[in-house]
């Protein structure tokens, strides 16, 4: 009788701490504010290694496309914590000019396939709009925290072979590999077009909306009432909404029709996101569906949560300031994701460079959007 009461008493206070216990792994808004810091100074004490050293160079030996991401995520976040505080600002624009400038002289090297899996030379591609996209990205990102003449003369190349690949007049469906079109790429294309008016004065706005027209009715699962992830440029889709996908476009396209983004954001919550005991992770596909591949990772079992598709679900919930969703993700970064500190800089073991790139851009969210909104 006594083991009785005592496995009764465990199973009464598991059930009463259980549900409690993700307070536990949650920073508070301060802490989150350090955190943003301490990730920002471990990103900026990699730059200041000679390349082949840092992790990013590692990343790009698994996956070159990861690398330019990686750099993305960092300059968008670099720049959003210059613009917050303009006494960073030094520090910060000598690490956008090295993240910009050797990321133009690894193109210049080897063309967009640089950035590309090698079966990008498959077909003919004469460009990749993930490369113009990303590439653009990270100029405007760097030219909203202080002119660069030559800087902003590459970038403005840049916008007019965004503009030739997405069609100034009719809306276009560019290819980012052989036959390959994806919503990532066009959402940041669209995002750099946005960041590029802010600084010149011009208007891509009518270009934006005839290319959101045209996705609306071509790009958007039937299903699930969610953006497609890849498509052929006639609009055959290639694969459905994908969670990794849809977080950062929905992000992007919050610079161009606010409201469109946030719909698509609260149905792919529906969709994707999963919540245990406060806890919260997300899924990379629909219940049911299984399309393992490179970006995904690897898929914890029973809770059907992909390391990529949490991990920049933290990108649109600071985009949205979702701070519920936030904080359950923070609780489960904290537990399970081995963090490192060193000396004021954080990293996470589990989110390598990309995840912790694409975490400190999350927690560095807004200056830079909201001068272009």
């Amino acid at each position: 009788m006594s083991s009785l009461r005592s496995l009764a008493a465990l199973a009464l206070g598991a059930a009463l701490w259980l549900p409690q216990a993700h307070h536990l792994f949650t920073p508070a808004p301060a802490a989150r504010a350090e955190l943003a810091s301490k990730l920002g100074e471990h990103q900026l004490r990699q730059l200041e290694l000679s390349p082949p050293a840092r992790e990013m160079a590692l990343l790009g030996e698994t996956n070159p496309e990861w690398e330019l991401l990686g750099r993305g995520f960092l300059a968008l976040g670099l720049a959003d914590r210059a613009l917050a505080s303009p006494d960073l600002a030094g520090r910060h624009l000598a690490a956008l000019d090295r993240l910009v400038d050797e990321a133009l002289a690894d193109e210049e090297k080897g063309g967009h396939y640089r950035f590309l899996l090698p079966y990008a030379r498959r077909g003919l591609l004469p460009r990749s709009l993930f490369v113009d996209s990303q590439m653009a990205l990270l100029m405007a990102a760097r030219l909203h925290v202080a002119p660069r003449d030559d800087l902003r003369a590459r970038l403005e190349r840049r916008v007019r072979a965004l503009e030739a690949s997405m069609g100034a007049d009719a809306p276009s469906l560019a290819e980012s590999y052989p036959s390959e079109c994806w919503v990532y790429d066009h959402s940041g294309a669209l995002a750099a077009l946005r960041l590029w008016d802010d600084l010149s004065g011009e208007d891509h706005r009518p270009l934006a909306s005839r290319w959101l027209a045209m996705a609306r009715e071509r790009l958007v699962d039937p299903k699930t009432g969610l953006l497609v992830a890849s498509f052929r440029p006639d609009g055959t889709v290639l694969e459905g909404p994908e969670g990794s996908t849809l977080w950062v476009s929905v992000s992007n396209l919050l610079l161009v029709d606010e409201a469109f983004a946030r719909e698509q954001y609260e149905r792919g919550k529906g969709l994707f996101k999963r919540e245990v005991l406060g806890f919260t992770l997300a899924r990379e596909w629909a219940e049911g569906e299984f399309r393992p591949d490179i970006d995904s990772g690897p898929v914890v079992p029973l809770l059907g949560a992909s390391p990529g598709s949490s991990g920049l679900l933290f990108v649109a919930a600071a985009a949205f300031d979702d701070r519920a969703t936030l904080e359950g993700l923070l609780a489960s970064l904290e537990l399970a994701a081995f963090p490192i500190e060193r000396g004021g800089a954080r990293s996470y073991a589990a989110a390598g460079q990309i995840g912790n790139a694409a975490l400190f851009r999350a927690l560095s969210f807004g200056p830079l959007w909201r001068r272009a909104s």
